[in-house]
């Protein structure tokens, strides 16, 4: 069974999913608007997302202060008909960003890749593609406002191009399922790195009128170039996790578990660990997230090392099908650290806190 394809089981799977986990809307796949469609079924779409929002939180004094910040996302995929069992795809989009307490922005490629859909043969991809470790992340990526996750957060420390684990250039991918087998598995190479390669893979399994239970386990390794060209002092990292998700009606569950591994060129290693619990409920108009994070960072080889214990709850109030209101609160007893306590031994700094944001969205 390709993997465009889906069984009625992933149907509601996925339905229930673009309702509950906003990190969906990522690829474009839900919202889009058709602008061109020829006889023989090829399409094209474009999609966006336009967001502003404000966020309070203690500075590093203590003190509270209030900012606000606007995102934009313009995006189109397509497809174009050689036969019936072949397809010509691709993707292109883009974000606009501004940071809080910035007035800079600009715009960033998130995707561009093109590939073949082989229909049962499964489906190539190649460029800076969505990567099927997305399966993985969007377990606990499911919030609208804080949504980095847990999984490969110092991938960068190899390849510098790399946003998150699942958008490195130069990627080869190749996604099919099988029944209810989903998996991926991908080549990567480029200016940052010798080689690398990641693999993912989930199972449906169905429990009746108890729902579905999918388990999901991902891997990624990266080789960085002989120095000086390397990013870093890290010659090789690995990110490596198992997670579950659970659908029961309009109730989503999920909990991964994640380590990181680091070798540098100098020898040694260092390792993280993170987790995640998350918990949604769609009552209609109106969907309840929750979540808690653990994540050790104080190992990794960057300058944003800290240890998260964080609490998270979010409201979303659906205007229409495509625009919500949303507040999100959360909560850190873990401890940051900046690059300059790094630099002078001082270790672990002062608590997070808690961080609240309230927020606007419109997807097409």
């Amino acid at each position: 069974m390709a993997f465009n394809k889906y069984t009625g089981s992933e149907i509601m799977k996925k339905t229930i999913l673009a309702a509950l986990v906003p990190a969906l809307l990522a690829t474009g796949a839900a919202n889009a608007a058709e602008i061109y469609k020829a006889e023989d079924g090829s399409v094209l779409n474009m999609y966006g997302r336009v967001e502003a929002n404000f966020v309070n939180k203690d500075d590093v004094n203590g003190d509270s202060e209030t900012e606000g910040s606007v995102y934009a996302r313009l995006g189109f995929n397509g497809r174009q008909v050689v036969n019936e069992n072949m397809a010509v795809i691709g993707q292109a989009q883009y974000q606009l960003s501004q940071e809080p307490g910035s007035s800079d922005t600009s715009w960033n490629a998130r995707y561009v890749w093109a590939g073949l859909d082989m229909a049962d043969a499964g489906r190539v991809e190649a460029g800076r593609v969505a990567s099927g470790l997305i399966m993985f992340t969007d377990i606990g990526d499911i919030f609208y406002a804080g949504g980095d996750v847990v999984a490969g957060a110092n991938v960068n420390t190899v390849d510098s191009g790399a946003a998150l684990v699942f958008r490195q250039d130069g990627t080869f991918q190749y996604r099919n399922s099988f029944g209810d087998l989903d998996f991926s598995a991908a080549y990567i190479t480029n200016s940052s790195i010798d080689y690398g390669f990641n693999t993912a893979a989930r199972y449906n399994i169905e429990l009746g009128d108890m729902g579905m239970l999918v388990p999901v386990a991902m891997y990624q390794f990266n080789k960085a170039d002989a120095q000086p060209k390397a990013v870093s002092s890290v010659k090789e990292y690995q990110t490596y996790g198992v997670g579950a998700q659970y659908f029961l009606g309009d109730f989503y569950a999920g909990a991964t578990y994640v380590e990181e591994k680091f070798d540098a060129f100098a020898g040694g290693n260092d390792k993280t660990k993170g987790t995640d619990a998350v918990v949604a409920y769609d009552f209609g108009q109106f969907v309840a997230r929750a979540g808690y994070r653990y994540q050790d960072l104080k190992d990794a080889p960057s300058s944003d090392k800290k240890i998260q214990d964080r609490w998270t709850i979010e409201g979303q109030y659906k205007l229409t099908a495509q625009s919500s209101i949303f507040a999100n609160y959360s909560y850190n007893n873990g401890h940051g650290q900046t690059g300059s306590a790094l630099l002078n031994g001082s270790g672990l700094t002062k608590k997070e806190g808690g961080v609240a944001s309230v927020g606007l969205r419109y997807e097409w």
